[in-house]
């Protein structure tokens, strides 16, 4: 998704470049932001799973064993 966005603001870029530079940049900042938000999403996403979901899978096993 990231990709698709960075795709899109290079796009926008070329194909204003001759046109109003302010509306440019603009849309160019509103895509690049989105890459970045799906960038960062996508890299806490991965920490979560590799991270999180083990250690989730741990206590519950232990809690299991516990009550057994």
């Amino acid at each position: 998704m990231s990709l698709m966005y960075s795709v899109k603001a290079r796009e926008t870029r070329n194909r204003l470049q001759n046109e109003n530079t302010q509306e440019t940049n603009e849309m160019v900042q509103k895509y690049t932001k989105k890459a970045c938000r799906w960038g960062i999403g996508s890299i806490v996403a991965w920490v979560v799973l590799i991270l999180i979901f083990p250690l989730l899978l741990g206590f519950l096993s232990y809690v299991v064993t516990f009550i057994d």
